[in-house]
């Protein structure tokens, strides 16, 4: 079988040759969409029906093109890590919550925002500290944990409606996990640190084995947002978030499990 992979990292791609007969690298930019003859995909030029598999390492600053070609791709036999629909759930952070909600799956008290009159009485919904996260398209511009109305203000000051999106969130605190969910397999690792900030690199975190009830909410998730293959942040139970990037070197070095191999497995089958 042959896997094209759409990333900007070349050594990402080493990781997937023993399990494919090869592995392509490309960049999104080489991808060109045809609609005058039948949505052709185009890579470099080359029709992508050369390959039986995708493997795209997504990045929101192209969500838009990025969109568009996996919808297209729904038209053809190649099995992809993350569709059309998903990855735009995702990309655009203000809808993640709403589906989320939508399907009783545990959340943090969460409010959009579009403009700096939307924070007003945000107190009586949500109450102090919040963590706010900005967003400008599908890129997150900011996030701070917000402990006051006046801390909230200046965290909205100069919001431009139709550019600027706020997200606020309650601040909750207990057991911090993240979980690589693969095609019904869960890998989770226990972080220790800020619940609200916690980055890989600043914290330590070991292999963990989450509860039955933990597995449930991160199968709620995924089964949410339509994902086979998807990372997921719960602290004291709730998601606070869910990622495009599963960061698989973090869960095969952390983990001692080969998420290289779960990924591709999947791919194939």
């Amino acid at each position: 079988m042959n896997l094209l992979m759409i990333t900007d990292n070349d050594t990402f791609a080493e990781q997937f040759e023993d399990y494919f007969d090869e592995v392509t690298t490309k960049s999104i930019a080489s991808v060109r969409i045809d609609a005058g003859n039948g949505e052709q995909v185009l890579v470099e030029g080359e029709s992508i029906d050369d390959y039986d598999a995708l493997y795209m390492d997504p990045r929101p600053k192209t969500a838009i093109f990025s969109r568009v070609f996996l919808e297209v791709l729904l038209e053809k036999d190649i099995t992809t890590n993350i569709d059309a629909a998903t990855f735009f759930i995702l990309a655009k952070k203000n809808y993640l919550p709403q589906v989320l909600e939508e399907r009783n799956v545990p959340i943090p008290a969460t409010a959009v925002v579009s403009t700096e009159k939307g924070v007003s009485g945000i107190e009586d919904h949500i109450a102090f500290p919040m963590v706010g996260k900005k967003f400008e398209g599908f890129v997150r511009r900011d996030m701070t944990l917000l402990e006051s109305d006046e801390e909230l203000r200046s965290f909205v000051e100069h919001m431009d409606h139709g550019k600027h999106v706020l997200i606020l969130q309650e601040f909750v605190e207990g057991d911090t996990f993240d979980c690589l969910y693969v095609d019904g397999d869960i890998v989770s690792l226990k972080l220790e640190g800020d619940s609200w900030r916690l980055r890989a690199d600043q914290v330590k975190e070991t292999y963990h084995t989450i509860s039955s009830d933990l597995e449930e909410v991160v199968e709620q998730t995924v089964k949410a947002i339509g994902a086979d293959i998807c990372r997921v942040r719960l602290v004291d139970g709730k998601v606070v978030e869910a990622y495009l990037d599963p960061d698989l070197e973090r869960f095969t070095s952390v983990s001692g499990k080969n998420m290289y191999e779960k990924v591709a497995g999947y791919l194939k089958a």
